[in-house]
């Protein structure tokens, strides 16, 4: 076959292919256009902002709002969303099945009376940016599940599914909103809560958080508060008793007191009030009123929104929900900050005080009595042990000799109140705790929780546990002592390990490794205390064992590590030469570090192979 048959058949494919796309395309577009006319509305409906719905003895004026759909008329108050969304849905995908014309019904001598159009079952009229749009709803076709329909403006009738008139509610009820407070507890900012039992009491949220403003200042329990929203905001309306009359205006009208209080709404007589605010600026505070119970059975009471003119009835288990106490939705977290967050650490006990800071490239460091690098590890486990402290019991009111009686006082993070803890006896299976800020809860802890989470204001207690870190290219010589005799050895230019001057025997390379290994990052399992105090009780008045370290760069610098006595199963006491603290080892390392690195079998002065 040659190159022009084939780019012919190339092109007869090509040809063929468009061809089939536009037939296609044609087919498609007729499809939708012949949908299109037989849609009994032809605009779109999402623009609908102002409803008037009909039908039977029921008419309401409803508009869209921001928040939603409102009622206007006959009553002002917040229309179903849900409601109102089904009618524009149903309209707006309903199909004309049956059109008759004018003519047609002039030519069978009917007239829009035999259609149920002249005292239609439901009117609907629409206004928006399509414009205004009036549909008539009348009797049942005799074919199908359908009924008929007219547009004002146009002579033809119609017939369409049935569900557009099932969409229609035929009761002002079925078409409000049952949810007394619509929100969500994600966008709640404040909330506000009054009962003559228990008082009044603010939550705010802030800082990630929510937070008791009045009547103490302390942190709120986020999951009491969430629980706390989620029942006003599922709580449904039982019935409507009663709706101030609209003017001419279109406005809901003045407040009667009178007329409140047969229902225990007026301000001096409600049973709670609940207001919450919404975050960025959504709209002013909304009030919930709770007044009495309605009925014999009790189970409902009377409640009313203060920026709305109606009556309704809700269950009375919001009294229940309304009747928390400060207690109830303190948090018993007495420390909300992650360890990461932290940057300052202060505990002081009696006139012992032990401040630590981290800074963002070094880390920990102790400040305050002595100055030297912290264990991060050590205080981030402490910060997450006290992070989960939480309260066993919350105790009503504030204790005014606290700050008198404290025995530790513990403040995470700078400028920020300390935790004032109680003192703990033996036996004692709680000790009380309160931060500094003068009104808040005093808490009761479990002790043996307080005195496990590692506070202390011993600096030995923090230092940094790095015991030996000590590049192992560094290290040019090593000597290992020990009471039967002393082993050195040195690395020679080439980098290969040899007895040193005066040594005997072959250099074990394995015991080399491990030493270098093992000095790269040697970590204590815990500190001991000061040498001069613990000498003698450690063993190092008179060491066991000693390694010594010659290492590169300045001249001189050698560093050596005395071993003391046994502190402990497989753990042995520890120091280097020069510092003052000692530290406790695992055992089964120091034994790499004291094991011999000469052979007596070999030759001396030959190079490890």
């Amino acid at each position: 076959m040659t190159f022009r048959t084939t780019g012919r058949l190339l092109a007869a494919v090509c040809v063929t292919a468009a061809a089939v796309w536009l037939v296609k395309a044609h087919v498609r577009s007729t499809d939708e256009r012949t949908q299109r006319r037989r849609r009994l509305m032809t605009d779109s409906l999402e623009t609908v902002n102002h409803l008037l719905i009909e039908r039977g003895g029921m008419q309401a004026v409803c508009r869209r709002e921001p928040g939603g759909w409102m009622m206007e008329r006959p009553v002002r108050a917040r229309a179903a969303d849900a409601a109102i969304e089904r009618i524009l849905s149903v309209l707006e995908s309903a199909v004309r099945q049956e059109v008759i014309t004018g003519v047609q019904r002039r030519e069978r001598r009917l007239t829009l009376r035999d259609y149920g159009l002249t005292e239609p079952r439901a009117r609907l009229v629409l206004n928006g940016a399509q414009g205004r749009d009036e549909l008539l709803v009348g009797g049942d076709a005799p074919v199908g599940d359908a009924v008929y329909v007219k547009l004002a403006g146009h002579d033809e009738v119609c017939s369409v599914a049935r569900d557009i008139l099932d969409a229609v509610p035929e009761t002002l009820e079925a078409l409000r909103d049952r949810l007394v407070l619509r929100g969500d507890p994600l966008r709640t900012r404040r909330v506000d809560l009054q009962r003559p039992e228990t008082g009044f009491i603010q939550l705010t949220y802030r800082d990630g958080r929510w937070w008791i403003d009045q009547p103490v200042t302390a942190r709120a329990e986020d999951a009491a508060v969430t629980a706390l929203l989620q029942a006003l905001y599922g709580l449904r309306v039982r019935s409507f008793v009663w709706d101030a009359p609209v003017d001419e205006g279109g406005t809901a009208g003045s407040e009667d007191p009178g007329r409140l209080e047969p229902y225990g709404l007026a301000p001096d007589e409600a049973r709670a009030r609940a207001t919450v605010w919404m975050r960025n600026g959504e709209g002013p505070g909304r009030t919930l009123i709770v007044g009495k119970r309605a009925g014999e059975a009790g189970d409902t009471v009377y409640a009313k929104r203060r920026d709305f003119d109606s009556i309704v009835t809700v269950s009375s288990d919001i009294l229940d929900v309304l009747d928390v106490s400060v207690n109830a939705l303190l948090s018993r977290d007495l420390f909300a900050a992650p360890p990461e967050a932290v940057d300052e650490v202060c505990f002081e006990r009696d006139d012992r005080k032990l401040v630590l800071r981290r800074a963002p490239d070094t880390g920990w460091k102790i400040e305050e009595p002595v100055q030297w690098a912290a264990d991060d590890r050590v205080v981030n486990t402490v910060l997450a042990r006290l992070r989960r402290l939480r309260a066993a019991d919350i105790m009503a009111g504030t204790a005014e000799t606290v700050a008198a009686r404290a025995a530790w006082r513990v403040r995470l993070g700078a400028g920020k109140p300390a935790l004032l803890v109680g003192p703990h006896t033996n036996g004692q299976t709680a000790v009380w705790a309160r931060f500094e800020n003068g009104d808040g809860p005093v808490y009761m802890l479990d002790a043996n929780q307080v005195a496990a989470s590692g506070i202390s204001t011993d600096p030995l207690d923090f230092r940094d546990r790095s015991f030996l870190s000590v590049k192992p290219e560094n290290v040019r010589g090593l000597t290992v002592w020990r009471p039967a005799g002393e082993q050195s050895v040195v690395r020679n230019e080439a980098g290969d390990w040899m007895p040193a001057e005066g040594a005997t025997g072959r250099v074990d390379r394995a015991s080399v490794e491990a030493v270098l290994l093992t000095v790269a990052d040697l970590r204590a399992l815990r500190s001991a205390g000061r040498l001069d105090d613990v000498k003698a009780a450690c063993g190092l008045d008179a060491p066991s064992a000693a390694l010594t370290l010659d290492l590169s760069g300045e001249a001189g610098i050698r560093k050596t590590v005395l071993f003391g006595s046994a502190a402990g199963p497989g753990e042995v006491y520890a120091v280097i030469q020069g510092q003052d603290v000692v530290f406790v080892l695992d055992a089964a390392r120091t034994r790499l570090l004291t094991a011999a690195v000469l052979r007596a079998d070999g030759a001396g002065g030959t190079p490890a192979p």
